[in-house]
């Protein structure tokens, strides 16, 4: 086992800012989720305290019960769009080139990105936007209700590559992860009007994936 003062070293080698820096948006994200676990947790604690008191027919209980159940709610809320903003920045961060970031959080989501089923979703979207619904109403993929047919009919030739290069033995992650964001992203070019923009960063995308 390492000595107390080289774990302590150790730590604050593997510590988000020391990895980071100060000023990087993951850093704040990474923060702000953090105190929203914390708060979450200290709410369910009030709750379960007090939850205990209800069933031992303690005085004033059921309203706390109720008080902490709705606090749980809205910590819950926060906690769950804290954890969405903290994986849109290890994204940013994996876009950027730098997914080899010594940290848990930016391993994981490499790791998510990289799953085979996860990437055979991801090609299967590309390649099927713009189909036309089936006999139930159904869509093989969420954004083929917002897409332009038109525009996406011009850059039909990119998006099968892409969703043939997402089908490959090894993808860069950092293209995994820009084909996630530009399908995802609500300000993404593909529901756009503008088959150019579309195409170039469809190109970027596919770019990316070799890399």
């Amino acid at each position: 086992m390492l000595p107390r003062s080289s774990r302590a070293r150790w730590t604050r080698s593997r510590s988000p800012r020391v990895c980071l820096g100060e000023t990087i948006a993951l850093v704040e994200a990474l923060d702000r989720h953090a105190v929203a676990v914390a708060q979450l947790s200290a709410v369910i604690a009030v709750l379960v305290a007090s939850a205990v008191g209800v069933v031992t027919d303690g005085r004033g209980a059921l309203p706390l019960v109720i008080a902490s159940a709705v606090a749980m709610i809205g910590f819950g809320c926060r906690g769950a769009l804290r954890a969405l903003d903290r994986r849109e920045r290890v994204c940013d961060l994996i876009i950027s080139g730098r997914g080899d970031v010594p940290l848990a959080v930016v391993k994981r989501e490499c790791g998510r990105l990289l799953d085979p089923c996860r990437r055979e979703t991801l090609a299967h979207c590309y390649e099927s936007l713009g189909d036309e619904p089936s006999a139930s109403g159904r869509v093989a993929c969420r954004a083929s209700v917002i897409v332009a047919p038109t525009v996406v009919a011009k850059v039909r030739p990119e998006l099968t590559l892409i969703a043939a290069l997402l089908r490959d033995d090894a993808p860069s992650v950092r293209g995994v992860a820009a084909a996630q964001r530009l399908i995802c992203a609500g300000t993404s070019s593909l529901f756009g009007d503008d088959h150019e923009v579309l195409r170039q960063d469809l190109h970027r995308v596919a770019y990316l994936l070799r890399g």
